[in-house]
């Protein structure tokens, strides 16, 4: 009796540990869905473009120029990303 109960048991113990491993290891997509605010250089002034991400990537760019982010009140340097999907 106790190696029929051996045999069942300790196979779904390793069926239910693989399940609960796969879950726990699920990625984190939620930072690549931040977007934030891009500029453009226009005759060294910074211009509105469109919303980029933070994480790193592709270069965003708009109309062919780069997108920026700002770093201070009027300084548009920080490089942007497309958003992945």
């Amino acid at each position: 009796m106790k190696t029929k109960k051996r045999k069942l048991v300790l196979p779904l113990m390793a069926f239910l540990f693989a399940i609960a491993a796969a879950f726990a290891t699920q990625e984190n997509h939620e930072e690549d869905t931040a977007l934030v605010p891009g500029y453009i250089r226009v005759n060294n002034v910074c211009q509105p473009a469109q919303e980029c991400s933070t994480v790193f990537g592709e270069i965003c760019t708009y109309q062919g120029k780069p997108v920026f982010g700002m770093t201070g009140s009027s300084d548009c340097n920080l490089p942007l990303y497309f958003p992945k999907k």
